[in-house]
Order: C-alpha cells, then structure tokens, then sequence
C-alpha cells in the first residue's frame, strides 16, 4: 500500500494547470484528466490522503492572466521572422525608449496568436507523431513494401523532430544549460520542474511582530506594503565620501566611457548575451534579440543612444520583477 502525500498531490495538481504557453488546456478537461490520474493511481493501491477519491478543484488562483514569456523553441520556425517584422512595421510615435517599448508590446501579442494558430501544441504534435509511427509500424507489418518502408522512416524522423522540440522546451523551462538537446531527458526535465514547483510553493510569511500569514491576499498585501517601505525611504547623501574613492582610469578611458555606442558595439553586447537565460520583465530573451536583430536593430540602437544622451527612463523601462524565494 502506498500512500501519496500533500505535496506529491501538489506538484501533481500544478503539472496539469501549469504550461500556459503551450498548453491550452480547460479547466473542465484537466480536472477529468486528474480524476482518471486518481482512479488509475487507487486501482494500484495508492491512497490519496485520508480524503474519499472524489474530489474538487479551486481553480481561482489560475484564472489571471500569465506573464509573457518568448519560447526560444519558436525560433525553429523560420516563419516567426516574418511575424516580428509585419508586427515591427508598425508606425509608432514618441520618444525612442516609448517606440521600443511599443513595439515590443505590439510584437508580443503577435506572436502570441501565431504561437496559438500556427506553431501549436508541443505535447500534442508528439502524441500526433507517436501515434502517426504505430500507424505506419503496423501498415509496414501488414504490407512489406518500399512505399510502406518510406512512409515509415518519413514518421519516424517527424516524432524525432517533435521530441527535439518539446526537449527544447522543458530545457527552457528548467534552465538546465549542462545536458545537451541530444540527450533525451524529457523524464529528467520533467522532475527538475516538478522539484522547483514544490520548493517555490510559499504557504506562509512571518511579519516583523512575528504573527504569521497563509491567505494568498494577506500575503501579497504584506510584500506590497514591505518593499514599497524598503525602496521609498530617504537616501542618505554620500558626495562627502568621494575623495576616498581613488581614481582609476585615464582620461582617454573616461572619454571611451562617455562616447556614444555604435550600432555595431551595440549589436556585440547582444550577441554575448546568454540566449538561455531567465527573461527579463519584457519576457524576451536573449536568444530573441540575437534572431530577431536584423528587424529591431535600428529602434534597439535609437534607445540606446536616447540613454546615453540622458533622456529620462520611463517605468516601464525601469520596472522589474520581485520574487519571493522560500527559506530552504
């Protein structure tokens, strides 16, 4: 007999919400997917807590909407391009930081519908393919023709493009950068997450008077109200302090500093960039800059310039992301 605890249910239950990006899924059918989860599990002995099998999901708190975030596995579709250049194109007007802004806003919902309409479902293209190859496995057996052979190989290479795509994906979603696409780890990746969730999950905060919270509300109230206080202090003037500080470049360096960078400078400090690594607050990532350069080049360039100039940084260009992280 074994017996799957709280938060074995937990990461179970955030496995069939989770993935919005790819996986479109409704409430109604994920909740019939975990009850045939339960069944099977309960057929083989495994008891689900001290509850009856039956059960109810609050599925509230995975009704609001989810931070963009680019997939790099978009990039294997030589048609997005084209998506972000009809997207980019459009007129914008305002200061260079605004139009950025603007159009990164713009390109995001593009790429949002074509992500939907056209790219697809990376988990179903793979039952699709699988179920594609037993069909050709089995015609093969029945008739041992070339044209049988063919068909076959031709479905194989399809589910090996469709695993190469989802393995993609859940790199991604790990961010583990040592194991390499070839591996064939969709099974490690799978726990890698799961692990995650389990340990980002935060039940409870401790205020400053030491009375602990659990609602979701009074938790995010009391973050809000802790780093507003925390970044709204005053700041104490240190220009008395600066003769300690000891020079140490030249002239010549501190004109280099100063001087305004090229659009070629600018596009060597978006190549080496780490096209694997968490997005920013925009939700694109460094591999999206690198492949789509050739369209965001120059209003990426006019920004920066318009900073190095001293134009004043609006909020949605200095807003960031804060995340709690629970005690090990």
């Amino acid at each position: 007999m074994v017996r799957l605890h709280n938060n074995a249910l937990e990461s179970l239950v955030a496995d069939l919400k989770g993935e919005e990006d790819v996986v479109h899924r409704e409430h109604g059918e994920a909740e019939a997917e975990l009850s045939n989860v339960f069944r099977e599990l309960a057929s083989c002995g495994v008891i689900i807590g001290e509850a009856e099998l039956e059960f109810q999901i609050d599925w509230t708190g995975y009704n609001k909407p989810r931070p963009f975030r680019f997939l790099n596995v978009w990039t294997t579709k030589l048609e997005l391009l084209e998506v972000i250049r009809r997207a980019w194109g459009q007129e914008v007007s305002g200061s260079p930081l605004r139009i950025l802004y603007s159009k990164l806003l713009a390109m995001r919902r593009a790429i949002q519908d074509w992500n939907k309409q056209c790219f697809g479902n990376v988990f179903d293209a793979v039952r699709e393919a699988e179920a594609t190859v037993q069909r050709a496995e089995e015609a093969a057996d029945q008739n041992d023709s070339e044209e049988g052979q063919v068909e076959l190989k031709n479905a194989q290479a399809e589910l090996r493009y469709a695993l190469s795509i989802e393995e993609q994906f859940w790199s991604q979603k790990t961010r583990v950068k040592w194991l390499r696409i070839e591996d064939r780890n969709s099974r490690y990746f799978h726990a890698v997450m799961r692990q995650r969730r389990v340990q980002g999950m935060i039940h409870r905060i401790k205020k400053s008077n030491g009375i602990w919270l659990d609602a979701d509300a009074d938790i995010a109230s009391e973050v809000i109200t802790y780093f507003s206080n925390l970044f709204s202090g005053p700041l104490d003037s240190a220009s008395d302090m600066l003769h300690l500080i000891p020079p140490m470049i030249s002239g010549e360096d501190n004109r280099l500093l100063e001087a305004v960078p090229s659009i070629e400078e600018v596009h060597q400090v978006v190549r080496s960039m780490d096209r694997d690594s968490a997005a920013g607050s925009d939700g694109f990532t460094g591999k999206f800059y690198t492949f789509a350069w050739e369209v965001i080049a120059q209003n990426v360039h006019n920004a920066v310039l318009s900073f190095f100039c001293g134009a004043e940084l609006p909020l949605f260009i200095t807003s960031t992301s804060i995340v709690l992280i629970p005690n090990a």
